[in-house]
């Protein structure tokens, strides 16, 4: 079946070149370096052309019944008739075609003595003798097998001849299939449908997920801000550690001074001298319990607040 249709699309193709072959034909007979023989030779393409195409739709005609088989409206005893009639067709195709490559052969010939003919004319013309050398040599080995097979073909044909019950069949095949997806559609229909969410409860869904997602990005924002305002308050109570510690030595500075003034004060009042401090000394004394005050507050003050530091 896939030949006959191959050559179906061979048969529409060569009917749908022939009209523009016989215009190029002409066109190149009215040019002026063409001669009268070529014209003659390109006269007689132009004619055999249809020939050409009436030989390969006979061929295609009896090709196709016997790859379709018997259908409606044709006789299951004509099968066999139809090899032989093939067999002349494809004779007679032979026959055309041997014509035209011995014509295209002539026309190489003469121009090949044409002062404007080129290497890519040559080469096409070549090309053209080639393929209807080919073509007329497949034609006559067709021809040889379908006549020496002739027996071999006509009993396969017969034996292969279904009867009219299984010839009914065959062409009601078409019903059977659209009887088949007709059936399959009704069982489709029949089937109960799946459960589904509603459409309200879906889109309330929806918004909830979307009122989630707003509420998530909200969420992250704040712990990001957060997680900043943490790195700020731990590095604030590193700067809070460093400035109590640098109190507490100056504190404890102040505290040694302190003391070692009121020994020296206490060993001048012991050692006999004048109980009375002089101006100097007491300026001394005093600056030195206003400053441990001053860092004892700091100390306490620089407390409470890393206290409140850390609480945050």
């Amino acid at each position: 079946m896939e030949c006959a249709l191959a050559h179906r699309r061979l048969v529409a193709y060569l009917d749908t070149l022939t009209p523009y072959l016989q215009i190029s034909l002409q066109e190149e007979c009215g040019e002026s370096v063409c001669g009268v023989q070529l014209t003659d030779i390109n006269m007689q393409i132009s004619n055999t052309l249809p020939r050409l195409v009436a030989a390969f739709s006979t061929a295609d005609n009896y090709l196709s019944l016997l790859a379709r088989g018997p259908v409606e409206g044709v006789s299951v005893a004509s099968l066999p008739v139809c090899l032989p009639r093939l067999k002349i067709s494809i004779r007679d195709l032979h026959s055309v075609l041997e014509a035209l490559h011995n014509l295209y052969s002539s026309k190489i010939t003469f121009e090949y003595q044409l002062p404007s003919s080129s290497q890519k004319l040559n080469t096409t013309n070549e090309c053209i003798v080639s393929v209807l050398s080919g073509l007329t040599l497949i034609a006559l080995q067709i021809c040889e097998v379908l006549e020496e097979h002739n027996e071999v073909f006509s009993a396969a044909l017969s034996q292969s001849t279904p009867t009219s019950s299984q010839a009914k069949s065959s062409a009601s095949s078409v019903v059977q299939r659209l009887r088949q997806r007709a059936t399959s559609y009704i069982r489709t229909l029949n089937k109960e449908c799946p459960e589904s969410v509603p459409y309200t409860l879906a889109l309330h869904h929806a918004r909830c997920m979307s009122s989630s997602s707003e509420k998530r990005e909200t969420l992250s924002k704040q712990v990001v801000s957060s997680q900043e305002m943490i790195v700020q308050l731990e590095q604030e109570n590193e700067r809070i550690k460093l400035d109590l510690q640098l109190l507490e030595v100056k504190y404890e500075k102040g505290q040694k001074k302190a003391k070692r003034l009121e020994e020296e004060s206490s060993h001048q009042s012991s050692g006999g001298a004048s109980g009375v401090l002089t101006p100097a000394q007491s300026r001394n004394s005093l600056g030195v319990s206003t400053q441990v005050q001053s860092l004892s507050d700091s100390v306490g003050n620089l407390a409470l607040l890393e206290e409140e530091v850390s609480d945050e």
